[in-house]
């Protein structure tokens, strides 16, 4: 095994010693203050350099591997059988480590295909076709040709049974619906067909169910994960003609979790409301589409788009299929019908938890899904294995005598697929803990599709975007003898000198993204305002989602040695061990007051004929833009009594500038939520309510403009929101608001 080290000085006898760790710093000299990680006093640095040394040598690509082909050998969506067998392993696993741990159960809406029906797509006109609906197996690939899979549909689509034209419509954005209008096309009645890319699935359904279209084809172009891209499985990563992308369709970018406990954990006898009462997209509180979709393949696409006429495609959309697309509506006419089944059924998380000794009752919260929709070798199950190897080598330094200070939590999701459920419910569940203080979180790290290459990848909270490069520096590429950083400052290095607009985050490089939403950090961060980040490896890959996620794919093309699934094992666990015995958070306040100035000059400047000087919509952008600078000035001052404070040892100092900085992020948390969207809180960033995944910086504010640029009172009241926002978390780090009790007397 290749050896990284990172801090000089280091003996080697520290990093394979099974000696308790108290002992084995006895004789060690304090560590200068360049040489220490951020956070740390000089003496307790000793102890962390010693468990980072040791830790780092522990995580096997072996082992990963050996994880991954455990977790991926039969599938197991969200309430079946196989997944909690698959619960009850990684459970297991957590005892075996020497953590405490349960299944969490909940209770909550799910549906599926009617096992005893068929599934019908059907091109009528024409000519007749009919969809095969069926993803064929490759050779040497044994988990291709399962029996097991679920079948072509979407969660939380409505079944139906609908004989209409067809329209094509590109990506479904709203965009191509203005495009297709500028056409004279209406899509009322019709079933219309969009190519997957560009948004999530759901926000496709719900723009196609506005319009009252009749019902949704979601199918894969090879424009955007096919051919077009290089060489299909077996020869390449990318998707072959028969693969299909399934996946929620629910509105999860209004509001995630269990669509009947809206607001509260869906414990099993929990109060639930009526479906209907959040179906619809134009129902308040419309979380489940109230027309059908289906997910396809390009073999299947292609008869209904070759046979549609009408005008050629606008610039942009036309595929890669070998023919010219047209829009419609017609001569293609399909008949759709699905019969799907509705039930509240038992899904389970996994817990662990290993108690800190100093602080037990502040957590860092280390969480990844379980639950795919086939196999699911990188989507997530590559991040469990990690985490799961992390967590071994975690128990290894147990053994050794290691203490953190605060408590580790290591969560295994379920449900994520439908819509983030298990963590959503959760974090509802915890949500009066965290109001009453009896129990503080300091970060939640998420990851999920944890591995489809070699190359790594962060989001997260600007808070926490220096301490997810500062870790990064800390751990070894998996491809080369550099750090994650330097690898990764070298692949973004460029920065564009010519733009004009905020880059976003902290600002600084390499740039760690905003977060939107489509994994489970979005409950803590969007929701409860837990500083988040979300990290990873990317590659080329073209089976998300299809059979063809599998471990065959990842053992020829995602990462066949495993070393990425190594890397990630190892750099998890770095951030774990420095959030929980670090004597100064590693919450950076400052950085988030950067992003909120910048994206506030950004309005400025974009948005100039809505902001007239003097008038009292400039003045409450003034506003917001000075409590920005103040949480900025703030900031820098309580930063520097922390370092002065670390240098002295002088706890009384630290515990208070930590009080501080743990209600930070919280204060930027609206009471009432986003405008028609109340389970999004933070006022800095939340899913875009047309991209469902991407993030939407200052989203309240960008939607005011967005939807009624001359609403003035609407824009005014954003701003105060934000000003208001800004300074509550100006004050707390000022020290004027009460700081929460210790949260472990």
């Amino acid at each position: 095994m290749r050896e990284f080290t990172v801090f000089a000085g280091v003996c080697l006898a520290l990093a394979t010693s099974a000696a308790p760790f108290a002992a084995a710093q006895e004789n060690q000299t304090p560590p200068a203050a360049a040489n220490r990680p951020r956070g740390f006093t000089a003496k307790s640095a000793q102890t962390e350099i010693a468990a980072e040394s040791r830790f780092l040598e522990i995580p096997s690509a072996a082992e990963c591997r050996h994880f991954l082909n455990i977790l991926t050998e039969d599938p197991h969506p969200a309430g079946s059988d196989a997944n909690k067998v698959l619960a009850e392993f990684v459970k297991a696993r957590f005892l075996q480590y020497g953590f405490e741990a349960e299944l969490v159960p909940y209770e909550v809406l799910l549906n599926a295909p009617d096992p005893k029906k068929k599934i019908e797509l059907t091109l009528l006109e024409p000519e007749k076709y009919e969809a095969k609906l069926a993803e064929a197996g490759v050779p040497w690939d044994k988990d291709s040709y399962t029996s097991a899979a679920l079948g072509h549909f979407n969660g939380y689509s409505p079944g139906g049974d609908v004989t209409a034209d067809v329209v094509y419509a590109n990506y479904g954005l709203p965009e191509d619906y203005d495009k297709l209008e500028a056409l004279g096309i209406d899509i009322r009645g019709k079933i219309v067909i969009v190519r997957y890319g560009n948004c999530f699935r759901g926000v496709k359904v719900r723009e196609a169910e506005l319009r009252r279209a009749a019902a949704v084809i979601i199918y894969s172009d090879p424009f955007d994960d096919g051919f077009a891209k290089g060489d299909v499985v077996p020869r390449g990563p990318w998707r072959p003609e028969t693969a299909i992308q399934r996946g929620s369709v629910g509105y999860m970018f209004m509001q995630p979790g269990d669509p009947l406990t809206p607001g509260w954990a869906s414990s099993k006898g929990a109060r639930r409301i009526d479906q209907e009462a959040v179906t619809g997209a134009a129902t308040n509180g419309g979380v489940i589409p109230g027309i059908p979709s289906i997910p396809i393949s390009y073999a299947d696409a292609t008869p209904i788009l070759k046979n549609l006429a009408g005008p050629n495609v606008p610039e942009g959309w036309q595929g890669s299929l070998p023919f010219a697309y047209h829009v419609g509506p017609g001569p293609s006419r399909v008949h759709l019908k699905m019969d799907i089944i509705w039930e509240n059924k038992l899904i389970y998380n996994v817990i662990a938890k290993w108690k800190g000794t100093e602080r037990p009752d502040e957590w860092v919260v280390l969480g990844n899904h379980r639950d795919a929709w086939v196999h699911g070798a990188v989507d997530p199950n590559s991040g469990t294995a990690s985490m799961l190897e992390c967590a071994r080598a975690l128990g290894k330094l147990k053994e050794a005598g290691l203490k953190p200070k605060r408590t580790i939590i290591l969560a295994s999701w379920d449900a994520e697929e439908y819509g983030l459920v298990g963590s959503t419910e959760w974090c509802e569940e915890i949500r009066d803990a965290l109001e009453k203080k009896t129990m503080s979180i300091v970060a939640y790290i998420n990851c999920d599709a944890g591995v489809a290459g070699p190359k790594f990848h962060a989001g997260g909270a600007p808070s926490l975007s220096r301490f997810v490069r500062e870790c990064a520096g800390a751990v070894e590429d998996p491809r080369e003898r550099r750090s994650i950083l330097e690898v990764w400052s070298e692949q973004r290095k460029t920065k564009n000198p010519t733009a004009e607009s905020y880059s976003g985050n902290d600002g600084e490089l390499p740039r760690v993204g905003d977060l939107g939403s489509g994994s489970d950090y979005t409950a803590f961060q969007h929701h409860l305002g837990i500083p988040s980040i979300d990290v990873g490896f990317d590659g080329p890959y073209g089976v998300y989602h299809s059979v063809l996620d599998d471990f065959f794919w990842m053992e020829h093309f995602g990462d066949p040695d495993f070393t990425s699934h190594r890397a990630l094992a190892r750099y998890l666990g770095i951030l774990l061990l420095r959030s929980s015995n670090c004597d100064l958070l590693p919450i950076h306040a400052e950085a988030q007051a950067t992003a909120f100035t910048g994206f506030l000059n950004d309005f400025a400047k974009q948005n100039a004929a809505i902001f007239p000087a003097n008038s009292d919509k400039a003045k409450a952008l003034d506003e917001a833009k000075a409590a920005a600078a103040r949480v900025g000035a703030v900031a820098r001052t309580l930063e520097g009594e922390g370092e002065r404070a670390l240098e002295a040892a002088d706890d009384k100092g630290l515990e208070s500038t930590n009080a501080r900085l743990l209600r930070f992020e919280r204060e930027l948390l609206s009471k009432d939520g986003l405008r028609g969207r109340p389970f999004y809180k933070h006022l800095y960033s939340a899913p875009g309510v047309h991209a469902g995944y991407a993030a939407s910086t200052l989203p309240g504010l960008r939607e005011a403009i967005a939807e009624g640029p001359t609403d003035d009172r609407r824009i005014i009241a954003e701003l105060k929101r934000i000003s208001e926002a800004l300074t509550g978390a100006a004050d707390t780090l000022e020290g004027k608001k009460a700081p929460a009790p210790p949260a472990n007397k």
